[in-house]
């Protein structure tokens, strides 16, 4: 039974920036409450201030580090995602330094302010990444419910046969293998209507990776991949993509670049394993061009594999993507954590390098970067990354490059 009420609460959006900036004035306050209560003099508060403008801010600046550290780019972050983490770690150190000079009732409060800082925080990253638009999308992932009807895929098989076209598509779990080398998390796919004919037309496939801290699911929830290919498909005459929502990591931290490593052997899993499962489940004798496309981590991936597997994929869309893997810890960390110390393998991963031996013409690729408006790009990061591949695939004849700046 569903309730009018709980329809219209997950409905709400959880990307206001400013509901952000106006949660954060809660443990504001609060701190200064705190600040007050727990010391009596001019001195002792100044001293109190300071001790949590300085935890404030070297956290905000701890984490910026970090996430660029992760191949985010930072200058395209809000500043309510810092300001509401300087704000509830300066409430935090002052909770911790006057507790036993505050009322058991301020540190009640006080621990309450924490938590909404924390709260506020949490929405200040969604707000950049964009996670969980709604409270409808957040309560989904958080119960575990599928992100778009599911069917089986013998079901699917037998509604091809007889012809039966659904209006929307169909999507279905992507079968897993015993023998994969891989522990992938659940990927997706998502088949047009167009599948469903019986006309004899290939289709494209394209093959989505996310970013680090992402899972497949996202590019649906978050991304509205499939929304899109609907659209797509009814302004087609039901003809769209092929789309397949694929793992590159196993876990959600684990920094694969899609690369065979210590992490795990990714790379055998999106250009074997993968492949081989989707031919088996589709079962369908009907040519298919594959595309790999991903964003952040996905994006590196994106370039590298169809620099190294231009048979497979020919064509790569990448989106906020690095020149080259890269983990936490810079060039060092990534020769230790992806390649097992092998200095010469990052380098045979680098889409620079892979591009001087390329055939001309046997890649076609999309560069795509974000930057603030208002911000210079050249100080973008991501720009500065589809410049430098832009003109090493262009100085090759690889890849045809078009510059669209935002209107």
């Amino acid at each position: 039974m569903q309730f009018p009420l709980w329809s219209l609460v997950q409905q709400l959006s959880l990307l206001s920036t400013a509901v952000t900036a106006g949660m954060t004035l809660v443990p504001a306050g609060i701190a200064v409450v705190v600040v007050r209560s727990a010391a009596r003099s001019a001195q002792r508060r100044l001293v109190l201030a300071s001790a949590m403008g300085t935890g404030g801010v070297l956290a905000a600046a701890a984490a910026r580090r970090w996430a660029g550290h992760e191949g985010f780019d930072t200058s395209t972050a809000p500043i309510a995602v810092w300001m509401a983490l300087a704000v509830m770690v300066a409430l935090t150190v002052a909770l911790a330094l006057g507790w036993g000079r505050t009322s058991w009732a301020m540190r009640g409060v006080a621990v309450v302010g924490v938590l909404i800082g924390i709260t506020t925080s949490m929405l200040g990253v969604n707000n950049w990444i964009g996670y969980y638009p709604t409270v409808g999308a957040l309560v989904d992932a958080a119960t575990g419910r599928e992100p778009v009807p599911l069917g089986g895929i013998a079901a699917i098989r037998a509604s091809r046969l007889r012809g039966q076209i659904p209006q929307g598509g169909r999507a279905f779990v992507l079968p897993r293998s015993a023998g994969d080398s891989f522990r992938a998390r659940t990927e997706y796919v998502w088949l047009p209507p167009a599948w469903f004919d019986h006309g004899d037309h290939s289709f494209d496939v394209v093959v989505l990776i996310p970013g680090v801290i992402n899972t497949p699911r996202d590019w649906i929830v978050s991304g509205g991949a499939i929304d899109s290919a609907q659209d797509w498909a009814r302004r087609h005459s039901g003809r769209a993509p092929i789309l397949v929502f694929a793992d590159p990591s196993g876990a959600l931290s684990n920094d694969t670049e899609c690369v065979n490593g210590p992490r795990g052997r990714a790379e055998t899993h999106l250009t074997t394993e993968m492949v081989r499962r989707l031919d088996s489940a589709l079962a369908d004798g009907r040519p298919r061009d594959l595309v790999v496309a991903g964003w952040s981590m996905g994006g590196t991936c994106a370039m590298t594999l169809a620099a190294r597997h231009r048979q497979l994929f020919p064509r790569f869309i990448s989106i906020s993507g690095d020149p080259r893997p890269s983990v936490v810890g810079g060039p060092s960390a990534t020769t230790r954590e992806l390649f097992a110390g092998r200095r010469d393998a990052l380098q045979q991963h680098s889409i620079v390098t892979l591009a001087t031996a390329m055939p001309a013409g046997s890649v076609a690729g999309f560069l795509a970067a974000s930057y603030r408006r208002g911000t210079p790009p050249g100080r973008s990061k991501e720009v500065q990354t589809v410049q430098m591949v832009s003109s090493a695939l262009g100085r090759t004849r690889q890849v045809a490059t078009t510059v669209v700046k935002p209107g």
